[in-house]
């Protein structure tokens, strides 16, 4: 394998890193299913001008890799349009089946290779409003359980009516993705993986920069690459910014909600990885990259909680902020280690990991 090939492909998606950012906005004179297929079709071309997949056949010593690469991602992009176009047209089920046929055949997630896998004892967090302060077992912080699945809304990646665990892997994305309650009602749980985890990531251009200069196994590079490359459109599809916040249906949750939909039906398949829409990466810290996960329950009960979540899981007893942070806050920093979010991530550190049931 020639890291001079691979590195043409490195600099050709650093060059070109504004183009590829998301997530992305569109406006109220667009057709949804429209902007994503203009976004998706501008994808093709910009691979095609900038000769990908010549540059992908010298790596794998193939001419046929040039068609086969190009094809796929072709394939794929138009998989996502037409389920989109399915779904307008009322037909949900044939909007699954041709998003979810591209995922085996074209992206064949089966085979592993396009997967991110999370290693045991990796740190997440979780955030829980309470306005009564009266949030004290760790029961109260995990996935909604199954007797209570008639409060599971809607979301980005949710199937509702079904619970998930919903992770984030900082304190401060997680307060985020609540709505930034004051301190004294925001309780929080640090999480710890038991296993390894399969996962799905959503990749910002900036996160896939950050990993492929981290990866220390030359070997391990193209694969980022590639992965990055041919997911991208699912990447797209997945990060639009919703438009119409209060609207009951919302357009930019579909195809994120027909991945949850094959995660919970793949065994293997744990998980998804994917950044917020609610903060851009120019408003973070300089010194951190954020990300949500999202884990499917993988069985089906009357009451209670997931087996395979519960046992794969660890989580601290929810504490506040308040309590964390003993009162003392700061204020103004550009850097997170320097932040409250960071403090109670230290905080929580001191604390043990137990079952959700303990």
């Amino acid at each position: 394998m020639s890291r001079t090939i691979i590195n043409k492909l490195y600099d050709i998606i650093v060059t070109n890193k504004s183009f590829l950012e998301i997530p992305t906005n569109y406006t109220t004179s667009e057709h949804f299913p429209d902007y994503v297929k203009q976004k998706l079709d501008n994808y093709y071309e910009f691979l095609k001008y900038n000769g990908v997949g010549k540059i992908v056949a010298q790596i794998l010593w193939s001419e046929k890799s040039h068609f086969s690469f190009l094809r796929r991602v072709g394939i794929f992009k138009d998989a996502i349009t037409g389920a989109l176009g399915y779904y307008y047209e009322g037909k949900v089920a044939k909007a699954y089946e041709k998003f979810n046929g591209s995922l085996d055949t074209v992206v064949r997630f089966k085979d592993n290779t396009v997967l991110t896998r999370l290693e045991p004892n990796s740190n997440f967090y979780r955030i829980r409003p309470d306005s009564n302060k009266t949030i004290k077992h760790r029961k109260e912080n995990f996935h909604i359980q199954f007797d209570l699945r008639h409060i599971c809304a809607t979301q980005r990646y949710s199937i509702p009516g079904v619970p998930s665990l919903y992770l984030g892997d900082s304190a401060f994305i997680c307060y985020e993705e609540v709505s930034e309650p004051i301190y004294a009602e925001s309780f929080i749980s640090k999480y710890i993986s038991k296993t390894f985890l399969d996962i799905i990531e959503i990749q910002t251009v900036e996160s896939f920069i950050k990993q492929f200069n981290n990866e220390k196994r030359e070997n391990h590079l193209l694969t980022h690459l590639l992965r990055f490359l041919l997911l991208y459109p699912l990447y797209v599809a997945c990060t639009v910014k919703v438009l119409h916040p209060k609207g009951a249906f919302k357009p930019e949750y579909i195809v994120p909600q027909l991945l949850m939909q094959y995660v919970s039906d793949e065994e293997k398949i744990r998980g998804i990885k994917f950044p917020s829409t609610k903060i851009d990466a120019s408003n973070g810290f300089s010194d951190l990259i954020t990300h949500n996960y999202v884990f499917p329950v993988k069985c089906n009960k009357k009451d209670g909680f997931c087996d395979f979540l519960s046992s794969s899981f660890e989580l601290t007893i929810p504490k506040s902020f308040d309590t964390l942070l003993n009162g003392k806050k700061t204020t103004g920093s550009s850097l997170y280690v320097d932040t409250d979010f960071y403090k109670v991530e230290n905080e929580l550190a001191k604390y043990q990991v137990g079952h959700v049931l303990h």
